[in-house]
């Protein structure tokens, strides 16, 4: 490894890597969002020096990214170009009732489709891939766990469990017809496969000893995912690895098992973290933006997230994604869509964006249609094709630039400048247009580009990436460049917040305790239906969405309906029971480690009522991302938990077991509600300057 006095700073040990990512965090963060094949992770490859490059497009497939596992990007340029730091993000939740509802629904699907013929049924490799490369792209593990000879083990508890299921306590037929014929007699449209979902959710959760065994099997997975990634970690315990690359390199390899496209590592991981030197472009790009502030480095982060439309195009699962990337932590979005889109997908997308516009009022957002090159090309071809019958313009023909530029104005006017669907009102204004575009395609758009003076260079991500940095700073520093502070410890902040609020905390847990006994029966109703049927996919919906702070309500007429806003419920008790201005008088801060600069004086001049400010402009989402937490992320392994041995009905219940008990408790409340608020607090702080 080349000898950068800043890589040797970190490698001295893991506090320094900490030290990088404490840095690293001050930084504004861009999301990438946008349907599958809207170039997300193709953009990143202007952003990056081949040798990143040749890595990260181990993510790029033909139609989409292999990944299912959003990438943080982290540019700084005190890199060197072949350096890299990665560091893989543990999941908070547990993928194993994922695996389960998959799990129950490819056994339903395959006992049912040959149900005049069960006494011959038994479990194949066909089953077993659907059961681990599910439909809905949520994980796939198949190709890992057959290399590892865990799919032999997982049909013959499956085989064992089916047996039973088809002949006990009475042959699944007869008992099937039975159902079917009450479920009819509750709504003439209930569905004979609905009486089969039922009874093997029933049957298979009675099957103690198959659940065990399950678990058992699925730990077994897990542990070898990591045991597979372990010789490559630098840092086993915080999964980070310190490389430089080449072909053999530790970074490659691990880049190859993460980015697969039989990787299991979604079961394991919710983010990685790629560290690297921008490239030599977009690195004299910033350094030409700031040219007034001579020592500064690119620092940037950028989420490449996976597409809404990776599974479905249906409004409901990609609206789930969207929520999903939402609750990210982020500081600006960049919605992408490719201009060759089906217009439906762009306009299901936009229409969902407005709805949620609430978490986005307080963020830049930017509208990019990529892949403009194919559509000004295609306009130009089909004009000349009107004018001449020919298919094919010759490049030097003296009428070319006469086309492309006819053909670029007539795109700029279609899909830029005249926003039709309200794209102007999500988000923040970011400066200049709020829908952009991008070509991404030189080798194919170069004589289009020369003859419109490089509007079309795939290096306008540049540009647009830095107005968004410059508007994050506007928010956070109050109209101008925040400064970049440095700290007397590098494992430590410059500046930390003081919260003097303990006192209040037991008096706000109280009032949620009795807001709890008082206006807790949204949920504690479904507890005490003890004889109610939920259906599976309808508490699955209630569990993930839970999981990233979104309610959910049912219409079945052959099951029981259930509605349930938990997080909203909760935002609700926690906006009337805590007193605002009290908390935030109660929250201060500490310049201890701030290194002393020509800056010190402003800053500690200028910090405190400027951060007070930011609490009073942000407490609504500052309320909204605490509420989530106190909802699903305190409570999140036992209330997952309840669904390991259970049918989903009863899972239900036992969940909202799990919820009641936490949310009557004094001492839950006021462990984590100071907490929280410092840690929503400390996000915002560090966010109006950049740590350096």
């Amino acid at each position: 490894m080349e000898n950068s006095p800043y890589y040797e700073e970190m490698l001295s040990g893991k506090n320094k890597v900490k030290a990088f990512m404490l840095r690293q965090e001050s930084v504004e963060t861009t999301t990438l969002m946008g349907p599958t094949s809207s170039a997300k992770s193709t953009i990143t490859t202007e952003l990056l020096p081949p040798v990143s490059n040749m890595l990260l497009s181990k993510n790029v497939g033909d139609t989409a990214q292999t990944t299912l596992i959003p990438t943080l990007l982290m540019l700084n340029s005190r890199f060197c170009e072949n350096e890299v730091l990665i560091q893989c993000i543990p999941r908070n939740k547990s993928a194993y009732p994922d695996l389960l509802e998959n799990l129950k629904t490819v056994i339903t699907d395959s006992l049912y489709e040959v149900r005049d013929e069960l006494y011959d049924f038994s479990i194949n490799e066909v089953i077993i891939k659907k059961i681990l490369n599910p439909v809905n792209r949520s994980y796939h593990a198949y190709q890992f766990a057959k290399e590892q000879e865990l799919t032999q083990r997982l049909t013959e508890l499956l085989n064992d469990a089916c047996q039973t299921i088809i002949e006990m306590p009475e042959p699944l037929l007869k008992a099937a017809e039975s159902l079917y014929k009450q479920l009819r007699l509750k709504d003439q449209t209930a569905k004979k496969k609905e009486a089969y979902e039922h009874l093997v959710d029933e049957r298979l959760s009675n099957d103690k000893d198959f659940l065990d065994n399950l678990l058992s099997w699925y730990k077994i997975l897990i542990n070898m995912i990591l045991a597979d990634l372990q010789p490559l970690w630098t840092y086993e315990t915080e999964y980070t690895l310190l490389d430089d690359i080449s072909d053999s390199s530790p970074a490659t390899q691990l880049m190859e098992k993460l980015y697969g496209s039989s990787s299991a590592c979604s079961l394991v991981f919710e983010e990685v973290r790629y560290a690297t030197s921008p490239s030599k472009d977009f690195k004299k790009a910033y350094l030409d933006r700031n040219a007034a502030y001579p020592g500064r480095t690119v620092k940037i982060n950028i989420l490449d997230t996976v597409g809404l439309t990776q599974s479905s195009q249906d409004r409901e699962i990609i609206s789930d994604n969207i929520d999903k990337i939402l609750n990210r932590k982020s500081n600006a979005l960049l919605f992408l869509c490719a201009s060759d889109e089906q217009p439906s997908v762009y306009e299901t997308c936009i229409s969902l964006l407005l709805e949620k516009n609430k978490k986005l009022e307080n963020k830049p957002v930017t509208i990019c249609r990529t892949k403009a090159d194919i559509v000004i090309r295609n306009k130009m071809i089909n004009n000349w094709r009107k004018d001449t019958g020919r298919n094919a313009i010759p490049l030097d023909s003296p009428e070319y630039e006469r086309y492309v530029t006819e053909a670029f104005d007539s795109f700029l006017d279609e899909y830029i400048n005249n926003p039709s669907l309200g794209e102007e009102q999500i988000g923040k204004e970011v400066g200049g247009h709020k829908i952009e575009y991008l070509s991404l395609a030189p080798d194919l758009s170069a004589t289009m580009d020369k003859h419109l003076n490089g509007e079309l260079s795939p290096t306008r991500i540049f540009d647009i990436l830095l107005n968004i940095a410059e508007q994050v700073d506007i928010i956070y520093a109050g109209g101008y460049s925040r400064p970049w502070l440095q700290s007397k410890d590098l494992i430590h902040y410059p500046l930390n917040v003081i919260c003097t609020a303990q006192p209040l905390s037991k008096t706000i847990a109280l009032a949620l305790t009795a807001k709890d006994s008082q206006n807790g029966n949204q949920y504690k109703q479904y507890i005490k239906s003890a004889d109610a049927i939920y259906h599976g996919r309808s508490v699955n919906c209630f569990r993930n969405k839970l999981s990233y702070g979104e309610g959910h309500e049912t219409r079945a007429f052959v099951y029981a309906d259930f509605r349930l806003y938990i997080t909203n419920m909760v935002a609700r008790w926690l906006r009337e029971v805590i007193p605002v201005n009290d908390l935030i008088n109660n929250l201060s801060i500490s310049f201890d480690y701030l290194y002393n600069s020509g800056l010190t004086d402003e800053v500690k001049s200028q910090f405190p009522s400027r951060f007070k400010d930011l609490l009073q402009d942000n407490w609504w989402n500052i309320i909204e991302r605490m509420a989530k937490k106190l909802s699903y992320d305190c409570l999140s392994k036992e209330f997952e938990e309840a669904f390991y041995f259970c049918s989903w009905s009863d899972g239900f219940r036992e969940s909202l077991k799990v919820i009641q008990q936490k949310f009557s408790s004094v001492e839950y409340w006021q462990k984590n509600i100071i907490d929280l608020l410092k840690s929503e607090a400390n996000d915002l702080l560090q966010k109006m300057y950049i740590f350096d």
